[in-house]
């Protein structure tokens, strides 16, 4: 008599067996599918490498709650210079700019020169790098008194890290500040 015994049939294999990725690989790769996409979210604001290396070294150098003005262009949205606010007052917890010095010299300098406000840069005491509750409301007036600004441009120094975060609010939604990056030119 002849048996035949049960044989399992093995289907072929239709795609190559998975490999598996470390989590170390994984990590890093969704680490930069983050940034891409930070980055696309997030606004650029063109930025000469003289203005950025200024407000750097100004405001880095100093105690928080300094701070200066951007300018650049007028009807661009890039900044070309810096301007240093050395009779604001600051505190240890709040800087308020010159207005008589900085209007002046808007006046009398700048806008007969083609340059216009584009923002405000000032330093926060700590690790704060957001803006303040008092900091959105004076952007908002600013915003109100100058009705060709489409958006302003308000960058945090945070001094002890030697860090900066820039912020952008547009006239359509003053309540909102996006985080945004530099670009240099």
């Amino acid at each position: 008599m002849h048996t035949t015994r049960n044989k399992q049939i093995k289907k072929p294999l239709t795609s190559a067996p998975r490999k598996r990725c470390s989590s170390r690989t994984t990590g890093k790769f969704i680490k930069y599918v983050l940034l891409v996409y930070i980055l696309i979210i997030m606004v650029a604001i063109k930025i000469s490498r003289t203005a950025f290396y200024e407000l750097m070294y100004q405001l880095s150098s100093k105690p928080a709650e300094r701070g200066g003005i951007l300018l650049g262009p007028t009807g661009t949205n890039y900044i070309t210079h810096f301007y240093f606010d050395r009779s604001g007052v600051c505190t240890g917890g709040t800087y308020s700019p010159d207005y008589t010095t900085l209007n002046r010299r808007m006046r009398q300098q700048w806008r007969p020169s083609g340059l216009e406000l584009k923002g405000f840069v000032h330093s926060h005491a700590g690790n704060l790098d957001q803006l303040t509750a008092g900091d959105m409301s004076y952007i908002k007036k600013l915003l109100s008194k100058n009705p060709h600004m489409n958006m302003f441009i308000a960058p945090i120094v945070v001094p002890n890290q030697h860090r900066i975060q820039p912020y952008i609010i547009s006239r359509d939604s003053m309540n909102y500040a996006q985080r945004a990056h530099f670009e240099f030119f």
